[in-house]
């Protein structure tokens, strides 16, 4: 079993785990107790923080006796456990699955924002990865869904999921618990073919491999050409929507009418992905023939109970089903040691660093001088770009990554000077040069406060 070990350090390194504090999601299933044992045979060298995390989620009787196993387990192993309990009267009548899984994700976000972890790890192995692309493909969608499983992905601002067994098949990591005598338990519902991927896993999946030994690395390869591919059209759509962007947010149709039907269905998926619009199969064709049907100049589809597309002779754009009154545009100049209500969304002071008394939940900007002009508190403009040390990030970029609705854009806080550079996005982002010098003294620190 020493070349599983050096196998999965290697991929360690590979994903930058090196130095890192980490949270891992254990179920005390095998592969959760594999992960932990290799991350435990790696910690010195790797120099790992290891946090647990464990829930509950009072589906099984056995629930009891695999709590205190991995009390137990985290005890003699030294490592700090974070666990919930998922309460019976919190379960949905349908759906019990997803529901778990999001109280799951849920509660691992909580745990990293408390313990200030930057990585969660999962056990997710070739097996699972092969298992879902073949859920995707049978269920049918949008391409980008059969990349299934990635193996590093960002997990909110600043953090990331890691699922460091990918490259390792489920009959390897059932022989190295073997091999080791590791203690785990096997959930009976895995048994049951009353969910699609046990089905998968119970009767496609072994035909597949009957076929041909090698399926899950072919799944594997498959999955990485696919994924760069995406992440080519992802950089041509990019481009191509930045050509027929207009100075008002809206986009040049005699722009768009000059690339191949192809492109055009391609930068009309970003397009609606950036709304937030679900991708059904057939929607960005529609859109495309309507744009292109010169009978109709002006026209106005409903994509769902948020947004229209609207045409309007050679310009289209998006707009709100319900669209509110628009938002004056607000700023307000911080003075040291004062503070500005924000109301439900709490208040934002600028206070000098020997008079700050922190709090629970304060969210800190540290700076060691202030800009020259000051600093505001406003809504976000149009153009904005957030300052880091290898450039400029536009703010509409970020809000995009994090999901922000579209409404939510123009009323979202920063903080920024009076050449309207972006130090802060709040619950956002924040700039990588307020602090300035390395070894700079910290004079003041902008505290959102909620």
């Amino acid at each position: 079993m020493m070349m599983m070990l050096r196998k999965f350090q290697a991929q360690l390194a590979k994903l930058g785990l090196t130095g890192k504090k980490v949270l891992v999601a254990v179920s005390t299933g095998c592969d959760s107790m594999v992960l932990l044992d290799l991350l435990l045979k790696s910690q010195r060298r790797f120099d790992l923080q290891i946090y647990v995390a464990y829930v509950d989620h009072q589906l099984r009787p056995a629930s009891k006796v695999e709590t205190a196993f991995i009390k137990d387990y985290c005890h003699k192993s030294q490592l700090p456990l974070r666990m919930y309990t998922w309460p019976l009267a919190a379960h949905p009548a349908k759906g019990v699955e997803a529901a778990a899984r999001k109280m799951r994700y849920d509660f691992f976000k909580r745990v990293m924002a408390t313990e200030q972890l930057t990585t969660l790890l999962t056990a997710h192995h070739a097996d699972d990865q092969a298992e879902t692309f073949l859920m995707k493909l049978i269920r049918g969608g949008q391409l980008a869904q059969l990349t299934a499983i990635a193996p590093q992905r960002d997990f909110g601002v600043g953090k990331e999921l890691v699922r460091p067994l990918l490259g390792f098949t489920k009959q390897e990591l059932a022989d190295y618990a073997q091999a080791n005598n590791l203690t785990y338990f096997e959930d009976e519902t895995n048994a049951s073919d009353d969910y699609q991927r046990n089905r998968i896993r119970h009767h496609l999946l072994p035909l597949l491999k009957a076929e041909n030994p090698q399926v899950l690395e072919h799944i594997a390869a498959y999955r990485t050409q696919l994924s760069d591919l995406l992440a080519l059209g992802d950089e041509l759509a990019a481009a191509n929507i930045a050509k027929m962007k207009a100075a008002d947010g809206s986009y040049n149709l005699r722009v768009f009418q000059t690339y191949s039907p192809k492109l055009q269905v391609l930068c009309l998926q970003h397009l609606l992905m950036e709304q937030g619009v679900e991708l059904r199969t057939q929607l960005p064709e529609e859109l495309r023939a309507g744009l292109l049907d010169d009978r109709k100049p002006n026209l106005k589809i409903k994509l769902n109970k948020e947004y229209y597309l609207l045409k309007s002779y050679e310009r289209f754009g998006f707009e709100s089903v319900c669209p509110k009154s628009q938002a004056r545009a607000v700023s307000y100049n911080l003075e040291p040691n004062e503070w500005i209500d924000l109301g439900a969304e709490g208040k934002v002071g600028l206070v000098s660093f020997e008079d700050y008394q922190a709090r629970s939940g304060d969210d800190c900007l540290e700076l060691s001088e202030l800009p020259a002009g000051g600093l505001v508190l406003r809504h976000r403009l149009s153009g904005d770009k957030l300052v880091t040390t290898h450039g400029r990030q536009k703010v509409k970029k970020i809000m995009i990554d994090n999901k922000v609705p579209l409404a939510q854009r123009k009323t979202s806080w920063l903080v920024a000077d009076q050449a309207q550079n972006v130090y802060w996005v709040l619950d956002l982002k924040k700039s990588d040069l307020s602090r300035g010098a390395v070894n700079a003294k910290i004079q003041y620190i902008v505290v959102h406060r909620s």
